[in-house]
C-alpha cells in the first residue's frame, strides 16, 4: 500500500487510469516471486502492443525451486483473473467486451 501511495503522488505516473493489484495472503508470496511476476506482466504488456512501458523493464528474480515450479502457472491464473476484472493489457489478440 505504501508503494501505491508513493506512485499516486508521483506526477510522472499521473497518467494511470486503472490500477490492478495482485496479492495473496498465502505463504507463497515473496519479493522475488513478485519481481518475477512483474517481469512476466511487463513482457506480456509489451508483447500485446496495448500500452507502452516507460523505463527499463523489470528484471525477473532468480527463484528458489519451490517458487519456480509455481511461478508461471500462477501468472497464467492471474492473467485470466485480470482479464475477467477488465484488464485488457495482457492479451494482444482478444478484445475485451468493455472496450
Amino acid at each position: 500500500m505504501k508503494r501505491l501511495s508513493s506512485h499516486r503522488r508521483d506526477k510522472d505516473k499521473a497518467f494511470a487510469e486503472m490500477v490492478f493489484v495482485v496479492t495473496s495472503r498465502s505463504g507463497l508470496n515473496s519479493k522475488d516471486l513478485a519481481r518475477h511476476r512483474q517481469a512476466k506482466y511487463a513482457a506480456l504488456i509489451a508483447a500485446s502492443g496495448r500500452a507502452k512501458l516507460v523505463g527499463a523493464p523489470p528484471e525477473a528474480a532468480e527463484l528458489p525451486p519451490v517458487f519456480a515450479a509455481i511461478a508461471d502457472p500462477l501468472v497464467d491464473l492471474e492473467r485470466q483473473l485480470l482479464w475477467d476484472l477488465g484488464c485488457p493489457l495482457l492479451e494482444p489478440s482478444l478484445r475485451h467486451p468493455a472496450l
